[in-house]
């Protein structure tokens, strides 16, 4: 049994025009409809918070500098706010110093939240206006800071909710683009099913409301499809926010009665089990502005070839041995790890911030290979570039514009991905293989699935990490494009030791940190830091890797094939392998060592264009020149 929800009546819907201070602010004599009246909410009105005198003789609430996330202050209004369409217009006091990371919590049965950051130039507007729909009443506001925050959080002079006619808040006067900046969201209930009209297609970000029995908590299952105007279907994993992208107008939401995964076990009462508990009690729907990228889209080249599928390497290996053909074909490999290492450690750091040089320096000294993620302009630092690859660190894309990838087009994220990758390699003159997503990758669906994870993939780059946590080996990463890390350079000791010991464990277990190198602030900083490089440094038994090398190392793992073995009757056997030609550049980042009889002391190497070579074998692996590949 599935539910389908139509876009309705009974509802939220609210939609946000971020506006310059030029907006004349809504009055209570411009914007009465019928009977509903407009309220005006005074600082002096709101419980909690910090009274602000202003250079104008006018008073502003604030919350001061390291205020609770789980506490504000509030607004009780008058009246609950009847049915119909609200518009709610936010004035802000010029601090320039105040901290735009704050939350509006809306008093209606389903709470919505909307947070001011992801309004268009929040930093910067003085002015914004939220539009609401609702039938069920609408009792209170409250604002709270999005997280701790070393500032005060941005002055409210006054808020109003007026009384308007329709969805979608016409273009300012005057203004070119009639897709004025807006979000638009919806509270829906499976009790009605009237047709709301005028919601836009693009993106959308949906919040189920879940219904959990007490006590039991479970991974969330099963999936929610929204349905367009002229029948477009879009079906994302059911998540706390899902987030979609339609070319259609939305109309319409299924998913599932109920749903979690099939067994889950109640706390309260060991041992028993319970059946799909969790349902939907409605939802709201976000949709998100158009995005306007800060960087065009200007570079109109391919990017760089990573390997050549039509061209082969080949290498001979000749050797003596005492193995038979049939054990030589199951003991000439590659190994986990190259060199005969064990267990491979990675660190990556992000933004491309000031520090990354002392950082670089840092790393070196300790022995470690980072990968560096820049955007924006970055690319053309080019004696940033040349001195991070000097240092033995790997330059990676970060995105161009470091964009909320969920929320933008696929298209528009598609190019982010690419434009900074072709402005990095003309930048350097070899492919560039690595990605880090900008605020972690977070799934969005089109008719084609995740979109988010296919604009990396089609981007070409072999790799892309999260900021999700999780210990892996190189055998695992059942997604090279979701990388998980084991921690946050900052995180606790504990952890970060409990990480290390996990990886040092396993067979080709991983270690990975990562961070950003604006967060080391002070000379203390800089001690701690380089103690915990001294202290996971140049450990015997691990590989010093940057990303793009682990992942290399790995594609290497996943294409170097036997092609023949040759037994010359002699003592003596020959082992053709080969494998799509890599990038010369690329080819010289990571040592390929082959595994070989253990009894074999020397290896005879021939490859094209180069006299052979005899090289020393040792516990049965032999290591290949750069050149060679």
């Amino acid at each position: 049994m599935r539910f389908i929800v139509r876009i309705h009546r009974h509802c939220f819907l609210f939609i946000l025009a971020a506006m310059c201070s030029w907006l004349p602010m809504l009055s209570a004599s411009s914007a009465a409809t019928g009977s509903r009246q407009t309220i005006t909410l005074a600082p002096g009105e709101a419980t909690g918070g910090e009274r602000i005198a202003l250079d104008d003789g006018r008073s502003a609430v604030s919350l001061p500098a390291a205020s609770d996330p789980n506490t504000g202050y509030k607004w009780r209004l008058p009246a609950p706010l009847p049915p119909g369409w609200w518009e709610m217009t936010v004035e802000f006091a010029k601090r320039p110093k105040d901290s735009s990371r704050i939350k509006f919590f809306f008093g209606t049965p389903l709470a919505p939240v909307f947070a001011l950051a992801e309004a268009e130039n929040a930093r910067d507007i003085e002015q914004f206006r939220l539009r609401l729909w609702c039938t069920a009443p609408l009792a209170s506001l409250e604002v709270r800071p999005q997280r701790h925050m070393p500032v005060s959080i941005r002055a409210i002079k006054r808020v109003t909710f007026a009384p308007v006619d329709g969805p979608a808040p016409s273009a300012p006067a005057g203004a070119e683009d009639s897709t004025a900046p807006r979000l638009l969201g919806l509270l829906v209930e499976t009790t009605t099913s009237a047709l709301l009209p005028g919601l836009p297609p693009g993106n959308w970000q949906i919040s189920p409301a879940f219904r959990f029995p007490a006590a039991v908590r479970g991974t969330l299952s099963g999936a929610m499809t929204v349905i367009g105007a002229d029948g477009e279907r879009i079906t994302a994993p059911m998540s706390r926010r899902v987030n979609v992208y339609l070319d259609q107008a939305p109309v319409s939401l299924e998913w599932p009665a109920s749903f979690a995964d099939n067994t889950l076990s109640s706390p309260a009462t060991p041992g028993t089990d319970l059946i799909n508990p969790m349902s939907i009690q409605g939802a709201v729907l976000q949709s998100v502005p158009p995005y306007q990228p800060r960087r065009p889209y200007d570079r109109k080249n391919t990017p760089l070839t990573v390997a050549s599928p039509d061209q082969r390497t080949l290498v001979t290996l000749s050797f003596a041995t005492n193995a038979g053909v049939s054990d030589i074909k199951r003991q000439v490999a590659l190994p986990l790890l190259p060199n005969g290492t064990q267990t491979a450690v990675v660190t990556s750091w992000d933004d491309g911030a000031a520090n990354d040089r002392r950082c670089a320096a840092a790393l070196e000294k300790h022995g470690f290979h980072g990968t560096f993620f820049l955007m924006n302009n970055q690319a053309g630092r080019a004696n940033f570039l040349a001195e991070l690859e000097r240092r033995g660190m790997e330059v990676a894309s970060h995105s161009l514009n470091h964009p909320h990838a969920w929320t933008i087009a696929p298209d528009l994220w598609a190019a982010e991905c690419l434009q900074m990758r072709l402005r990095l390699e003309a930048a350097l003159g070899h492919p560039v293989i690595s990605f880090a997503y900008p605020y972690n990758h977070v799934p969005a669906c089109d008719a084609r699935g995740d979109y988010v994870l296919r604009g990396v993939r089609e981007a070409g780059y072999l790799s892309g990490r999260t900021t999700r946590n999780g210990g892996e080996t190189i055998t695992g990463y059942a997604e090279p494009l979701a990388l998980v890390t084991d921690a946050h350079f900052l995180a606790s000791p504990d952890r970060l030791e409990q990480a290390w010991q996990r990886a040092v464990s396993q067979p080709g277990g991983v270690f990975y940190f990562w961070g950003h190198s604006y967060e080391i602030r002070t000379e203390a900083d800089w001690q701690k830091f380089d103690a915990f490089l001294a202290r996971y440094g140049r450990q015997p038994g691990a590989w010093y890797a940057t990303q793009g090398q682990l992942f290399l190392w790995r594609w290497l793992r996943d294409n170097v094939r036997i092609d023949n073995i040759t037994d010359t009757r002699n003592g003596q056997v020959r082992v053709t392998l080969s494998w799509p030609k890599l990038d010369r550049w690329l080819a010289k980042q990571v040592p390929l060592t082959v595994q070989v009889p253990a009894d074999v002391a020397r290896v005879t190497i021939e490859a094209a264009g180069t006299a052979p070579r005899e090289l020393p074998a040792s516990d049965g692996l032999v290591t290949l020149p750069a050149d060679l590949l």
